[in-house]
């Protein structure tokens, strides 16, 4: 068996010897076997004594193993040391595990460039940092000496580093109202708990850019920095002076500096004002992480590939909206030597429509960014809605050019949204030979609107206008198209030339009708009449040619015999002519001249 109730288990950071009690616990002498090893840290090395001598049952013997740290051990982090203690001729096999760290060693630094840039009205941070040079965390303690009257200092009175973590100082001035501009030196102390003391001077100069958060930045290979900048936002111009890269704005306020190399740069703002940053590159892990954020609202592929490396690995996955909400976040946990897939999900994310911001980020398990990517997506509503025109009207009716005008009334009618606010609507009038008219439509209010547009003067009666309704993204496009545009034709003129002849036109049209049906009734009654009147003649032809027969038979003498062919040469042709039709034209005309004028009228009339 073997204890450690004696031993000290911090480990000066040189090393220093463990003292372990072995005990026998069998019933006859051996020589023990004694084997060591230390999990939890690679680096670690430990000498076992040679023990070669024999221990009797129930003998105590102290032996000492040299422990020794290595140089990148910190305080906080717990080691196992696997003590092994078996017979020489490996039974008995005795198994203990003792924690050990190193010991605590506080010791820090701190730098910055000479200048504090300062934003009138805005303030700012400095370029300035602690380094943590001990295995401990530790708090340092900060102070400004020096600022003039009505300056304020913003931020933590001391900031908590790491070991061997590197951070900027969370301090920032604003300045008072009336400063003129002028610079000034100030005095950056600093102390920590075990009373080391640092401090450094700066000129506090005016500028029209500054940092709005600290410009130091500890970011691992191919991660990015968030670059925070006062009076600076989507229409700036950022540029990194290094790679002459244009930086892309984060609708979080933020600038992104992708793939900086470790160092100082600088930033230009707006091609006037240069601000300068630090990036610390530091190794967290030597596995590849690439992340993609494509498609659009409804089909979105949000993910991370983690590739394989050594040690194990736990990562921290989210998605986030422009408005910091997270819409999924994930852990994974890979061991050495494996690759995983970290797949993140929109399915819970309903934003309003617009054009969205979204962000993958992945931290490590301190909190440290590796890796943003970023995307805009257009949102639309996605539920039924519909604005609609149901109908155009002449207002008023018929009007006067020369003293008054018309206008065209659009009746909108609204469906599907609680609430319209926001919307930027409009409606269009098209019409042949003019501009369009665009007429600017409140649609939030409490009732549904009925815009007028006023009638172009130069457009005439029997015109046909059209009206469209449309909205500005992300409201254009409602759930039924096909009732965004109504057309009206333009009528109620009165007093223009152009109308009255119209007029006219039509008046004589309407006579020309008229005295034409008035004609072809007459032609019809006049065909009536004149059968009415043959029918007539032919009755009196008839009676008159009887009597004239009747007073020749009686006093005419008794025919010869060539009296009586004559006589039958002339009635023959008496009767063939009362037979004839109206129509037919007899031969011989002369039956005419015993009749008077009466009676030749009326056989014209029955010809």
């Amino acid at each position: 068996g073997a204890s450690f109730g004696g031993a000290d288990l911090e480990i000066p950071v040189g090393g220093s010897e463990l003292a372990i009690d072995l005990i026998q616990l069998g019933n006859a002498p051996s020589a023990p076997y004694l084997t060591t090893q230390i999990v939890g840290q690679k680096g670690w090395s430990v000498t076992s004594p040679d023990i070669s001598e024999e221990m009797s049952p129930g003998e105590l013997r102290r032996v000492m193993l040299n422990v020794t740290p290595p140089l990148d051990a910190v305080h906080s982090l717990t080691v196992d040391l696997i003590l092994r203690i078996r017979d020489a001729d490996g039974s008995g096999l005795t198994e203990i595990s003792i924690p050990a760290r190193v010991e605590a060693s506080r010791s820090y630094s701190v730098e910055s460039v000479e200048t504090w840039q300062v934003m009138p009205g805005g303030g700012g941070y400095p370029l300035a940092w602690v380094e943590n040079t001990g295995n401990a965390a530790s708090s340092i303690n900060l102070t400004v000496i020096g600022l003039p009257e009505g300056w304020m200092v913003e931020g933590p009175s001391s900031v908590t580093v790491a070991a061997g973590e590197l951070r900027g100082l969370p301090i920032s001035l604003t300045p008072s109202s009336d400063w003129d501009g002028g610079s000034f030196v100030v005095r950056v102390g600093t102390n920590n708990e075990d009373n080391a003391q640092d401090e450094m001077m700066l000129e506090v100069v005016s500028s029209n850019s500054s940092w709005s958060r600290t410009p130091v930045f500890s970011l691992t290979m191919g991660g990015s920095a968030l670059l925070e900048i006062h009076g600076t936002g989507p229409t700036s111009n950022v540029v990194d002076v290094g790679s002459g890269r244009a930086l892309q704005w984060d609708p979080m306020g933020f600038w992104v500096l992708s793939d900086s190399a470790s160092g100082m740069g600088s930033v230009l703002v707006d091609g006037s004002d240069s601000i300068p940053y630090r990036v610390n590159l530091v190794q967290i892990t030597t596995r590849a992480i690439t992340c993609s954020l494509s498609g659009f609202y409804g089909s979105l592929d949000a993910g991370c590939l983690i590739g394989a490396g050594d040690g194990d690995l736990s990562l921290h996955g989210m998605l986030i909206d422009d408005e910091g909400k997270i819409v999924d976040d994930l852990d994974v946990f890979l061991q050495t030597d494996e690759s995983g897939y970290l797949n993140l999900s929109h399915d819970s994310w309903s934003p309003e429509p617009g054009v969205k911001a979204v962000s993958v980020r992945i931290y490590d398990e301190y909190g440290r960014l590796l890796v943003v990517k970023h995307t805009d997506i257009s949102v639309r509503y996605s539920e039924y809605w519909n604005l609609a025109i149901i109908g155009l009207e002449l207002d008023p009716p018929a009007y006067d050019p020369d003293s008054d005008t018309q206008r065209i009334r659009v009746l909108i009618s609204r469906d599907g949204l609680q609430s319209y606010d926001g919307l930027d609507c409009r409606v269009i009038l098209q019409a042949p030979g003019v501009e369009d008219r665009v007429h600017i439509v409140d649609v939030a209010g409490t009732y549904a609107p009925e815009p007028l547009i006023e009638r172009p003067g130069s457009l005439d009666d029997g015109i046909e206008v059209s009206v469209r309704l449309s909205c500005s993204f992300p409201w254009d496009g409602d759930s039924d198209s096909s009732d965004d545009v109504s057309r009206v034709i333009l009528a109620g003129a009165a007093g223009s030339s152009t109308r009255s002849e119209d007029f006219r036109t039509g008046a004589i049209t309407a006579i020309l009708i008229i005295v034409l049906g008035g004609v072809i009734i007459a032609s019809r009654r006049s065909r009536a009449q004149q059968r009415d009147l043959e029918e007539m003649a032919k009755r009196i032809l008839e009676e008159r040619a009887a009597r004239r027969k009747s007073v020749r038979e009686a006093n005419a003498p008794t025919p010869s015999r060539i009296a009586k062919v004559a006589e039958e040469s002339v009635l023959p042709e008496s009767k063939e002519v009362v037979g004839h039709e109206a129509d037919e034209a007899p031969d011989d005309v002369e039956q005419d001249d015993d009749l008077d004028e009466f009676e030749r009228r009326l056989n014209r009339l029955g010809r």
